[in-house]
Formats: C-alpha cells, structure tokens, sequence
C-alpha cells in the first residue's frame, strides 16, 4: 500500500522543521545593524570616495563660505552615535531609536538651514551641502535606525543619500518583502543585481521573493542555482538545497516538477550536514526516503527510513521526553519503512505491520498510519497478523477501532485548521498552506470512507458500502481506492461494464498520481476480485483488466 500523503503533498512540512528562510530574515532585520553597518558603511566609503572627492577638494578652499560647523555641535553628534551605539550593544532598542531620531534631527535642521543661508547669499553653490562627515553620520544614523524599525521611509533615505550602492536597495527590498509589498521589493532587489551582478545574497532573497510571493518556483530555482555558482561555501548552502528540493518535488507546479533533480539535492544536503557534523533532521530521511519511492528505487527508499530510525534509536534517550515534532517524525520514519516492507518487492507483512504499530506508538493521531494499518489488516489474513493488544479483539473489530481513531484525528485535525485559519491575518504563504491542508485531509476523509466501504464489502453491507465509497468521491475524485471498491460493488451486482469503467478509471489514478497503490498491486486485487465463475459473466472484466 502506498503513502497516503506524498512529499510536496503534506508529508512533512518541512519549512517548520529545518527551513531557516523567515528566521534567517528575521534574524538579519533584528540584528541586522551588527552586520551591515558594516556592509552599507564600506558601500559609503567607496560612494563618496568615487562620487564627492571632487566636492570634497572644492569644499576645502570654499571654508570661508560653507565653514564647518563649531567643534562643540560635532562633539555633540559623535557623542549621541556613541551612547546609540552602547544602547545597541546592550539591546537596548528603544534608546538607541531615540538617539539615532535625535541625530537625524539635528542633520536635518543643520541642512535646512544651510540651504536657506546658500540662498540668502545668493552663491551658486555646486555639490553638496553637507560635509562627508555631515552625511556619513546621516547615513548611518537612518541606517541603523531603520534596521530596527524596519522603515521603508529610511531605507529610501539611504538611497537618496548613496543612489549608487546596492546595500541600500538591499535592505528596502527585505523590508518591501516582509510587507507583502510584492512588486517593489522585486523592484529593488532586480536593482541590487543591477549594481553587482555576482552578489549572491541578491539571488537568494529575489528566489525567497520569486516562490513566496509570485509562486513562480522556476524562477526562483533559476536564481537560488545562480547562488549556488557563485557561493560555493554559501552560509547554510544545506538549508537553500533543502528548499530546492521541496520546490522540485512540488507536482502542484507542473514546469518545475522534477523528482530526481529533488532528490540530488537532497543528497547534496545530506553529505553538508554529514560532513560538517552538523545534527541532520530526522525529516530530511523521511524526505530521502518518499522521493526514492516516488522514483522506483525501492531498496534506496527503505535505507534511507531504516538509517533514519537507526539514527533515531542512538540519538536519543529512553528517558528523554520526545517533542510533538521528534514524535511525529520518527512516527513518520516507523510508517514509511512499514509501507515498503509490505510492498510487494518485499513481501514482509509481518515486519509491516509491527512497523506500523510502533509508528502509532509514537503519534497515536497520525491519521496516516491509522488508515494505513486498517488497510492492511483487511488484506492480511488472521493467522498473519502479530499477536498484539490491537489484534486480539477480531479482524473487523480491530478495522472497525483504528477507522474510529482515524475519523476523531481527522476531526480533530480540522478544528485545529479552523482555529488557525482564524487567528491568521493576510498572509500568501498562510494561504497556501491552509489550501494544501485542507487537500491532505480531504485525500485522507475520502480514504477513511473508502476504506469503511470496504469492511461493509466484507459483511455484504452493499447498499452502505455504496453510500461510503460515493462520498469518498464527493470529497476526492481522484481516489484509486474508492474506484476500485466500487467497481467490486458493481461486479456483485452482475454490472460488469461499470465495474471495467471504475477499474479503469482506478488505474489511470494509479499511472498518473496514485497515494494507495501501485500499478501492479491495483491490477493484482482486481484480478482476484474478478476471478468467479465464468457462467455468472464476469470474464470479459476479468479479461480486460489484467491487460
């Protein structure tokens, strides 16, 4: 039995487990002064050296008409940068706004006032008002204070003051981006890669803009690989392969769906992590594992689930409580190696089934194992199944239990999606993600009905079972499992047309996008559905689909 939710389809949500994009960001806004005052200020040099030494020169034989101000005001200004630069260092942020307001102020006034002076005495004035030292103490007071505000009016200031930089676009464009302001923000990171072409950090934030904001995954490919080239030994390159890899292994868009491309780069990731000795996520096996499967490479895809549960298994203590995220995850491992163990390649029912029992172990909600492992104990023979708390009670009523369990996670499940979604303010991503939630429960509430058509198939409850598997349906027209339960109902009712069309029809799923079987497995059931006696008609079905 397949997955019930593939990767890119609500198999992990990777960006909660090791994607660093949002904190990266906010970490560069919040701290961001340390960095790149530093940045921006070396930017200021090289500006004003190339741009202002002209004026500069001219300035010094002008000083009887544009004198510099007395030592005393200067003195004033460096000691307000001084203590704005203590209050930063002590994180004291509120302070430091204050300071750097006083600063911005007190420039501001001084060119006003030099400007109406220039006019009042009527020179033609050529170059700048301000000193170099006038605006390097500018610039870099708006620079600092809009790192910790976050104000666009700022960064545009920046820009009015040093129109040539890039670092100054740079830091509008991160702002533009955190609101949501979509266009300029690509505006102005299309501009830093205008002024220097191989700053990688440009692609990296203009790919994040690309696939969050305009859902455009080929462009932002496009650019993280540009990165990619031009840094090498980029900080945290893992974290960028990783989103790579989740933008390739997305089948909602078609243009950039490529499953192999996904896993190279999921390899990429794990040799960094491997080779840095940096701890490697437990969701990056489970993500090895699905793409190997979605590919064909079965023995692959079951390593990478028994590594990860190796890994697990030395990791962590016994008496160590798990985190909700560690349980989901190794939850996930358990569930993902008890589906290829049952795979037909490998044919161990038994190992899949005691993997699946100790996946619900870990996550008793996880609505996937649950629906996974009634499955299977439909399809298993009793004498087949381990001798275990969940077994002792009969076949059916062990079904009937885990669809039970099954049915409250959904539920569950989906108050907390609506409790979300209200407390959830305009966010795209949010959207998103909402949007691909209620996909994967609608995938999984179309399963847990199928699958209690089924049971009703094994009372001869027809008329229920085809209530169930028509609203299985309703909920999910492209379910391999509902067809072909249907099509078992329609060959009990001598319908044997309608039952070849619903056979059909559950292949064709299973070729295209199938989450229950594979193609050979499907074609197996039906054959051993069809196979009854001859005279009663059904050997024209039985004929056809085993084609």
């Amino acid at each position: 039995m397949k997955k019930i939710a593939k990767l890119g389809k609500g198999l992990l949500t990777p960006h909660q487990y090791y994607d660093h994009d949002q904190s990266f960001t906010n970490q560069l806004l919040q701290n961001g002064w340390k960095k790149w005052s530093t940045v921006c200020s070396g930017c200021l040099v090289l500006v004003f050296e190339q741009k202002y030494r002209k004026f500069h020169q001219e300035s010094h034989k002008n000083e009887t008409v544009f004198a510099k101000e007395n030592e005393h005001e200067y003195a004033s200004l460096k000691l307000l940068q001084k203590l704005a630069k203590q209050a930063l260092a002590s994180n004291d942020q509120t302070t430091a706004i204050e300071l750097y307001s006083r600063i911005i102020d007190c420039l501001t006034t001084r060119k006003i006032r030099l400007e109406q002076e220039s006019q009042q005495q009527q020179q033609a004035f050529r170059g700048e008002v301000f000193s170099l030292e006038d605006r390097a103490i500018l610039y870099d007071s708006y620079l600092q204070r809009s790192l910790l505000t976050h104000s666009v009016e700022d960064a545009s200031r920046l820009i009015e003051l040093t129109p040539d930089s890039f670092a100054s676009y740079y830091v509008r464009g991160l702002y533009y981006s955190s609101r949501n302001e979509k266009e300029n923000a690509l505006q102005d990171f299309n501009m830093v890669l205008k002024l220097n072409p191989d700053y990688s950090d440009g692609y990296i934030q203009r790919a994040k803009l690309y696939y969050t904001q305009f859902k455009d995954n080929v462009k932002a490919i496009q650019d993280f690989e540009r990165a990619f080239q031009l840094s090498p030994n980029l900080e945290n390159i893992e974290i960028y392969y990783l989103r790579v890899a989740h933008l390739c292994a997305d089948p909602s868009h078609p243009p950039s769906y490529n499953l192999e491309k996904a896993y190279n780069y999921l390899e990429k990731a794990f040799r960094i992590f491997t080779e840095q000795h940096k701890p490697i996520p437990l969701s990056l096996y489970n993500e090895l594992c699905s793409c190997c499967y979605e590919l064909h490479r079965y023995e692959k895809a079951l390593y990478w689930a028994h590594l990860g549960i190796k890994q697990f298994q030395h990791d962590y203590s016994h008496e160590e409580p798990l985190t909700n995220h560690t349980s989901h995850t190794i939850s996930m491992l358990y569930y993902n190696r008890g589906n290829l163990l049952w795979h037909q390649r490998f044919k161990r029912k038994d190992l899949a089934l005691r993997d699946l029992e100790k996946a619900l172990s870990y996550s008793p909600h996880h609505i996937q194992a649950l629906l996974q492992l009634a499955w299977l104990y439909l399809h298993t023979e009793e004498e087949e199944k381990s001798v275990d708390s969940t077994s002792t009670q009969g076949r059916e009523q062990c079904v009937w239990d885990l669809l039970r369990r099954a049915e409250n996670a959904l539920e569950l499940d989906e108050k907390q999606r609506m409790d979300q979604s209200s407390m959830q303010t305009d966010d795209m991503n949010a959207d998103q993600e909402e949007q691909d939630h209620y996909r994967s429960w609608k995938v999984h509430h179309a399963t847990l009905y199928s699958l209690k058509a089924e049971l009703n198939l094994t009372r001869n409850e027809w008329d229920q079972a085809m209530k169930n598997v028509n609203y299985a349906l309703q909920l999910c027209p492209q379910s391999e499992l509902a067809y072909f339960n249907r099509g078992q109902i329609w060959i009990h009712q001598r319908d044997f047309e309608k039952a070849r069309m619903d056979f059909e029809q559950a292949i064709d799923i299973v070729k295209r996008e199938g989450m229950i079987f594979t193609e050979d497995e499907l074609k197996e059931l039906i054959q051993k559905s069809t196979t009854i006696d001859e005279e009663e008609g059904p050997s024209e079905v039985k004929n056809d689909e085993a084609n």
